[in-house]
């Protein structure tokens, strides 16, 4: 069923015209990931880096919590900076080539563990 879902998001997102064809396993997994944080619509405005200030506090507080969010704004200067450092090191950490692809994928692919600001960068 996650797969599904994950499938369908990125169906979504090819038909809204996001090249994905290209991307390894390991991309798409961080790019699945980031649709479902944020939902299909947030994650085509984090991809663009149109994510308003208003947004991106509402997402990290949801995500975080209250405290956090507050405390992480004030540290990054916005919550548009926190939010979009607090996601990328999160699916970074969370979606990692080296601790959850087999092994065999890994070597016959060699899939390289590129971070999602990097993947970003493609469309």
């Amino acid at each position: 069923m996650t797969e599904d879902y994950g499938q369908k998001n990125l169906t979504a997102l090819k038909e809204a015209g996001y090249y994905i064809n290209d991307f390894n396993d390991a991309e798409k997994a961080r790019i699945i990931y980031l649709i479902h944080h944020p939902g299909l619509r947030n994650a085509k405005r984090f991809i663009n880096n149109e994510i308003t200030e208003a947004t991106a506090c509402a997402l990290l507080k949801a995500q975080v919590g209250n405290k956090s969010a507050i405390a992480r704004g004030q540290a990054n200067g916005g919550y548009m900076k926190a939010h979009t450092q607090w996601l990328v090191d999160y699916i970074n950490r969370n979606i990692n080539v080296k601790k959850y692809f087999c092994h065999e994928l890994i070597t016959s692919k060699n899939l390289e563990d590129i971070g999602l600001r990097e993947i970003i960068n493609e469309f």
